[in-house]
């Protein structure tokens, strides 16, 4: 009589270890790259979020200061802005009437900037382009 010995072989096991190895490599390997890309859209998430009130400062100074460029540190992130003007000129206020109904109007210059606003630095450094429009006292 022949006796069968019950389990597995040591290729069967050699086997399935093989397989089970490879598959916790792989998602391990994939929670690996989920950290990182989730470390990544923070990093641009927290850039991004700077841009509004950077804008608007950026709004304020060419408006009170004859600067064009500029740069400084908003919490622990660089920024660089520079600007030109692309367009300028004088433009009449309709709504306003002269003393006993005269028909003048108030005449204000225009500045239209365009802006470069780099923010972060290194791999992590991102470029804005917009314009923004000044307007200047009466002449």
């Amino acid at each position: 009589m022949v006796r069968r010995e019950v389990g597995f072989t040591l290729v069967e096991t050699l086997i399935a270890s093989v397989i089970l190895f490879s598959v916790l490599a792989s998602a391990f390997l994939s929670f690996q790259n989920s950290i990182l890309a989730s470390s990544r859209a923070e990093r641009r998430i927290e850039l991004l979020s700077e841009v509004p009130s950077l804008r608007a400062q950026i709004g304020r100074q060419l408006r009170s200061l004859e600067v064009n460029s500029g740069q400084g540190m908003r919490g622990d992130i660089p920024f660089r802005w520079s600007a030109s003007i692309t367009l300028e000129g004088d433009a009449r206020d309709p709504t306003e009437m002269g003393v006993g109904g005269e028909d003048f109007a108030l005449v204000r210059s225009f500045q239209l900037w365009e802006v470069t606003l780099e923010l972060g630095s290194g791999n992590a450094a991102k470029r804005f382009q917009f314009t923004e429009l000044t307007w200047s006292g009466l002449l």
